[in-house]
This record gives C-alpha cells, sequence and structure tokens, in this order.
C-alpha cells in the first residue's frame, strides 16, 4: 500500500488496482470567507489528483474537507462514502451532505452506519469511525480506518477522540499500524478580535502547547506510528502578520512525540510512505524550513499573490445602496428557511452582527443583526438600528464583507473570519455551542455558497440597486 499526503486532510491511498481519496480540499481556494490558506502549499495540480480515482471519502461537512469546487473535478463515476447521520436523528444537516453530491450529479453515494465494515478490493476493507459521544456539538465527525492484511490505517482528520472512543477503537480495530492524527486547528481568537497588537502578543506569548490528545491515542491505543498532519493553515493578504499569532509549526509536536519514545516523522504535501509487509518507508520530496518562518511565508504570499488579489477584490465590492431593505428581505428568508428546521438549540445566548463601514476616517454604522437562540426554539435572526441587549458576542463586519453574502458568495457562518470580535460576555460553552450551531444552521443548513440547498434571499449585480 502507498499513502500520499496530497494536502491537509486529503489523504491518497493506493491499494491494488483501486485508489480512495480523503476529505479533497484541492483547488486553491481559500476557505473561511476567503481569508484562509494552504500552508505549506500543494504539490500536486488538481487534475492529476482527481485522475483514476475511484473511491472519494468525506468525514464531515467542514469547507476544508467538504470543498465543493474541489468536488466539481471529480468524474461523476466516483464512488463516495460518506457517514450515516440517521441515528442521530438530527434532521436537515445529517442530510446536507447526500443532498448537495447528489445535486451536483453525483449517484454513487454509498452511506456508512458508525463502526460498519465495508470491502472495496480483495483483502482491502474500510471501517468508519463516528465521533466521540462526549463531544455532543461536533456528532458530525468521523474517521476512516483504511485495513488490509498488513494493518488497519486511521485517518481521523478533525474526528478528536475521548477515553471512551479510544476504548472503542482498540477494541474494533486490531493491529493499529498508522493514526493520522490532526496537528493542530486554527481559530479566529485572537487574530479576528479587537484586541490591539500588543494585546493579541501578549495572548499568544501565554499559549500553552496542548498535545492532551495525541498522549491520550499514545496510551490507550498506542499504534506503531503516530503522524499528524492536516494542520496546514495560513493567513495571506490583509491578515498575513497572524501568522505568527494563530498557529504553531508542526515541529513543536513531532518533537513532543519523539522526545517520549512514539514512531513519527513530518508528513508534508507531496510526501509519500509506503508499507511492504512490516517494512514502511517514508519519502519527504518537499521538505519544509519551519525555521525560517519569514521566508516560508514570503515564498508564499508570492505563490498565492494573484489569488489573494483575486478574493480581496471580491468581498471589497459593494454595489448596494439600499443595503438594510435588501438586508432585512435575506434575514426574513433565513428565518423562514430556519423555522422549517427539526433540529433546535438545547440552549439560550446571543450574539450580534454589527454592519458598518469607514467613511472620512469615521465608523458609520449601518444596522444590527441579533442572532437569537432560545432552548428549543428555531433559530431566529433580528434587525435592529441600535445594538442589541444582553449578547455574548458583537462581530463588526464591513458592509462590503456583508454584500458577499447579500450577493450569493459568501455565507453568514463563515464572516467572522473577516470581522472584528469583539467578546462581551466571558467565554463559556453555551457561546461555544452558539458558534457550532450557526456554523451549521445560520444558512438554512447550507454548508456552501456554491450549493445552495435552500432558497434564501440574494440580490443579483445585474440590479440596479
Amino acid at each position: 500500500m502507498i499513502i500520499e499526503n496530497i494536502t491537509h486532510a486529503c489523504l491518497k491511498f493506493y491499494f491494488n488496482n483501486k485508489i480512495l481519496i480523503t476529505d479533497p480540499w484541492i483547488v486553491e481556494d481559500p476557505i473561511k470567507a476567503g481569508m484562509i490558506y494552504k500552508l505549506p502549499r500543494m504539490r500536486s495540480k488538481p487534475m492529476d489528483i482527481v485522475k483514476n480515482v475511484d473511491y472519494c471519502y468525506i468525514s464531515h461537512t467542514h469547507e476544508d474537507h467538504f470543498h465543493v469546487p474541489s468536488l466539481k473535478l471529480f468524474s461523476k463515476k466516483t464512488k463516495f462514502f460518506i457517514p450515516d447521520f440517521s441515528h442521530h436523528k438530527k434532521g436537515r444537516r445529517g442530510e446536507v451532505m447526500f443532498q448537495t453530491l447528489k445535486k451536483m450529479g453525483f449517484y454513487k453515494i454509498k452511506k456508512i452506519k458508525p463502526w460498519q465494515k465495508i470491502k472495496v478490493e480483495k483483502d482491502t476493507y474500510i471501517q468508519l469511525i463516528p465521533s466521540a459521544k462526549s463531544r455532543y456539538f461536533d456528532w458530525e465527525n468521523s474517521g476512516l480506518a483504511v485495513i488490509n492484511k498488513n494493518g488497519s490505517y486511521l485517518n481521523m482528520n478533525d474526528n478528536v477522540v475521548d477515553k471512551d472512543l479510544c476504548k472503542e477503537i482498540k477494541k474494533k480495530i486490531k493491529n493499529i499500524y498508522i493514526y493520522f492524527i490532526q496537528t493542530a486547528g486554527i481559530s479566529t481568537y485572537p487574530a479576528c478580535f479587537d484586541f490591539s497588537e500588543t494585546q493579541k502578543k501578549t495572548i499568544i506569548k501565554k499559549k500553552v502547547e496542548d498535545y492532551s490528545l495525541h498522549k491520550l491515542v499514545k496510551r490507550i491505543i498506542n499504534p506503531k506510528y503516530l503522524i499528524p498532519y492536516a494542520g496546514d493553515f495560513g493567513w495571506f493578504g490583509k491578515h498575513l502578520k497572524f501568522n505568527f499569532w494563530s498557529r504553531s509549526t508542526p515541529i513543536n509536536l513531532i518533537n513532543y512525540l519523539k522526545k517520549n519514545k512514539v514512531n513519527t516523522f513530518e508528513f508534508l504535501p507531496g510526501d509519500r510512505i509506503k508499507i511492504s509487509g512490516k517494512k514502511l518507508s517514508h519519502v519527504n520530496n518537499f521538505p519544509v524550513n519551519w525555521d525560517n518562518f519569514d521566508k516560508l511565508i514570503n515564498e508564499h504570499s508570492k505563490y498565492y499573490k494573484n489569488i489573494i488579489k483575486k478574493t480581496e477584490k471580491k468581498y471589497e465590492k459593494n454595489k448596494v445602496t439600499n443595503l438594510k431593505e435588501n438586508a432585512t428581505k435575506y434575514v426574513n428568508s433565513l428565518n423562514i428557511v430556519n423555522s422549517k428546521s427539526n433540529f433546535y438549540p438545547k440552549f439560550s445566548v446571543s450574539s450580534a452582527y454589527c454592519i458598518y463601514n469607514i467613511i472620512n476616517n469615521k465608523k458609520k454604522i449601518y444596522f444590527y443583526i441579533l442572532v437569537k437562540a432560545l432552548k428549543n426554539k428555531p433559530l431566529k435572526l433580528e434587525i435592529h438600528d441600535d445594538m442589541p441587549k444582553n449578547i455574548s458576542q458583537l462581530h463588526y463586519l464591513k458592509s462590503n464583507a456583508f454584500f458577499s453574502i447579500l450577493e450569493g458568495n459568501a455565507m453568514l457562518n463563515k464572516v467572522q473570519w473577516r470581522s472584528s470580535i469583539k467578546q462581551i460576555k466571558k467565554f463559556n460553552n453555551k457561546i461555544r455551542d452558539l458558534m457550532f450551531f450557526n456554523g451549521y444552521h445560520i444558512d438554512g443548513d447550507n454548508r456552501t455558497p456554491q450549493i445552495k440547498l435552500r432558497k434564501i434571499y440574494q440580490v443579483r449585480e445585474s440590479q440596479n440597486l
């Protein structure tokens, strides 16, 4: 078997005469409202990546795993393996991936239940690993085990295990040869918060590297190799300087694992692992010098230069003059769509967006959009002239970025990556749960602007606005 690191959580498994690919984010479109790019960059050409692919597994609907522009490159004959969420009884959210793939024209879609094992080629099987029960807010996540006579290879991406899930994996999946584990996540904190640069630097200095997940996997599952991946993110364009603040390089984690006598190595885009019997060989085709971080960022800035310009141009235009009128229509349409959802929040908490612009060096506030979650009731949005009371967070969003939502090129659940966030109440689990709930449900359970499963009001450029 050969395992190739394409980019991020996209791995390519070659076994016998078949090819399985996972979570393809393989075009250079940035994610998170055009703010986040791959770092280090992908080394393969998209059309070469999709060539002769037989199977595609998608772990969950986050944009960097379920990337519609990338999926458009695949043959409609490709067979997709996706998690079956019917046991969660969570309504429309559990059907988004299937409905989107079907709308795109894919017709070979196989839903896999938790722990279900499927034969894909001779002595090669795949088995779905569900999310940890303790992560009730992230139940959609999954991992995939690729299994053959030489061992089991776990592609766990964002599927963060707890003690109980580790024990289940150990019990149900034998001879775990490689456990591919997330390197690090990425957050809007503190990069997108309304702190000064001095405050942000202070926050980062206090940052503690958290290896508890890796320690837990080592202690209970104890795979032969624990290999970090899926942490390659970079801020570019206007947020270039945030690369130093919002993520760590993988070297600290690699050194920690080696220090604790864990078999590991840096697995980068373009790398290949070959397993023959009990022997593993690793080919590092494109080494990265993390010690010279300034040079690395500069090289990537040049590489992404045209994409950055194109992306920023898309978010800078604003042709809406009657902004509030169109925003009201948009919010009303969202409320209608969200009222038909059969999954409601289990908590009560609110946040808001402040839509504004800078005119003559002064901040002009147009209106606020209140996002109100009430326990066991549909999520509701409201337009306010004044700042709503009793909110947990306030997201300052420029009107041109909001226009990109009205135009249908962006989504409300991701624009916080372009906003300046003011934390009004102390962060707690309710606020965290609202962020997760908004991420999945605020746009009528749509997960990508390219595919609109449910009709939401949007303006058109051709209109005289």
